[in-house]
Order: structure tokens, then C-alpha cells, then sequence
């Protein structure tokens, strides 16, 4: 799933289980970062300059939503939560 942050920038879910969003410059359409989190990122809500990614664990289980600061693309948390959210 892609999310666009801003005009300038967008996460990208890897959507398997190594766990990774990737940072997107939207105007020259390049990864710039990568972003740790749990096994099968796939579902992301921008919210107050956070990004939650439902972790649903790919081909395995997660039960888990990362927190990242879209401000400066670092995670400030992970919340246990039911299996597999989507």
C-alpha cells in the first residue's frame, strides 16, 4: 500500500513478512529510507503527523500496529493488539 505523507513524500508497506515501509520521494519517485516494523506491513492511517501500520504477518502472525513520526520517519512505538490486523 502506498500513503502519501505529504506532497513530497509517501510510505510504501512491503506487505511481506521481512517487515519494512519504505520512504518514497513522491517528486523523483526513489526510495530514500527504509522503516522498520513488524512481520506483514500491509494497511497505514495518517494521523496527527503518525502513520499506524496494521502488521498482518505476511504468510506467519503479527499482531501488532507500528507507530512511526512521519515528521522524521522513525518509529516511537508498537502496539500489541488482536491477531493479524488489517
Amino acid at each position: 500500500m502506498l500513503l502519501a505523507v505529504d506532497e513530497k513524500k509517501g510510505y510504501l508497506t512491503d506487505g511481506n513478512f521481512s517487515g519494512r515501509v519504505y520512504v518514497i520521494d513522491l517528486q523523483l519517485l526513489k526510495i530514500t529510507d527504509t522503516i522498520p516494523c513488524g512481520s506483514g506491513p500491509e494497511k497505514m492511517i495518517l494521523y496527527n503527523n503518525k502513520v499506524l501500520v496494521a502488521n498482518a504477518g505476511g504468510f506467519g502472525n503479527d499482531s501488532t500496529l507500528t507507530v512511526i513520526d512521519a515528521v522524521n520517519d522513525k518509529v516511537t512505538g508498537t502496539w500489541k493488539v488482536g491477531m493479524n490486523p488489517a
